[in-house]
């Protein structure tokens, strides 16, 4: 038997194959891309529309925050002259009080400072002896511009000439008291004149 060999090409089929292979090929990347570019697009106006919105919501709030700041500009001057009659009304003399701690001091006393804070003071007064701390303590308690009167603290120190301090000091005899008195005010004695 004699084998049937054919050299010539058969109907050019496999080229047509290849061709149409290419053809699709090229048909699904350019569908690829399209759809590729079609999401962006679809996501990019989506940002740009959510840009926008926050935009005007930001443009309406500097619209709102500019009118409040032309009315608090407007409004000051009334509320000014209120605040400081205000505090014209609510300012205490401390004079009053440093006055009233210093007319009470007998024999050794001495102020030596004063804190004050709205209705409570500090008095710092420096003694010889602590019965003269105790009689301050109950003539303070008589003082009408006082609510309460109270010794918080004692401290006993000696005071050194800081011109002699190689000279030998006696520490036993020469010691003094610091007294820290808490007062509470009474604001209205204040006001109206104070003291007895």
């Amino acid at each position: 038997m004699i084998p049937d060999i054919n050299l010539l090409k058969k109907d050019g089929r496999e080229t047509h194959k290849k061709g149409n292979f290419a053809k699709l090929f090229l048909i699904l990347l350019t569908l690829a891309i399209i759809i590729f570019y079609g999401i962006n697009y679809y996501l990019l106006h989506r940002d740009v529309a959510d840009i926008q919105e926050k935009s005007d919501r930001l443009a309406t709030q500097i619209e709102l925050q500019n009118k409040e700041l032309e009315e608090l500009q407007q409004t000051p001057k009334g509320q000014l002259v209120q605040a400081i009659d205000f505090a014209g009304k609510e300012q205490i003399s401390v004079g009053k009080i440093t006055d009233v701690a210093n007319k009470n001091l007998d024999g050794s006393g001495e102020l030596a400072g004063f804190d004050y804070n709205y209705d409570q003071a500090q008095i710092a007064v420096y003694f010889d002896d602590l019965s003269e701390a105790a009689t301050y303590v109950k003539k303070m308690k008589k003082e009408s511009i006082f609510k309460t009167v109270e010794l918080t603290s004692t401290a006993a120190f000696t005071e050194v000439d800081v011109q002699n301090v190689s000279d030998e000091t006696d520490l036993e005899g020469d010691s003094r008291y610091k007294v820290i008195i808490q007062v509470t005010l009474n604001l209205k004695k204040l006001g109206s004149g104070g003291a007895k």
